[in-house]
């Protein structure tokens, strides 16, 4: 069986570099303003779903709660929806759009999703990888990165 795989991100990064756009950097404060969610969490399961009718793939992403850092769940299971994924022979890749593993430990910042659930309002941006008590990429300790953000968030 032969996979195709399609990568959305290099489409719109050649729209972008001859329009002469760059990605912003979003500052902790702009991820939490964007954001009505701020989780900690672990990554539980993830589903793709059939491609919609342009083609997209999404991939529901089950996260366990840890922690809710800013806003607020009753939920001690969210839905994150994803672009991108593998349904199938077909594989979409969006560039500039986190993707998951499992067991993966995580803080997401997170909007309301259309449909329910939640997205991930800065794509890439919206999400970080705890590795031993570390955030990835930024390197401090999920101690210090959760300040910043709670002090980010006003509180």
């Amino acid at each position: 069986m032969q996979r195709r795989l399609f990568t959305v991100g290099c489409w719109v990064a050649a729209w972008a570099a001859a329009a002469g756009a760059s990605m912003v950097q979003f500052s902790t404060a702009d991820l939490v303003d964007h954001a009505t969610l701020v989780v900690t969490g672990t990554v539980e399961a993830m589903r793709p779903l059939p491609p919609d009718a342009q083609g997209m793939i999404f991939t529901e992403v089950t996260v366990r709660v840890n922690d809710a850092v800013v806003g607020a769940t009753a939920e001690d299971v969210i839905t994150v929806r994803a672009w991108g994924g593998e349904y199938g022979d077909l594989g979409v890749a969006v560039e500039d759009q986190p993707t998951f593993a499992l067991d993966e430990e995580v803080v997401l910042f997170l909007a309301p999703a259309e449909g329910g659930g939640y997205h991930c309002p800065d794509g890439v941006q919206s999400k970080y990888v705890v590795v031993e008590g570390t955030v990835l990429p930024v390197g401090v300790t999920l101690t210090e990165f959760l300040a910043e953000v709670t002090e980010a968030a006003g509180r």
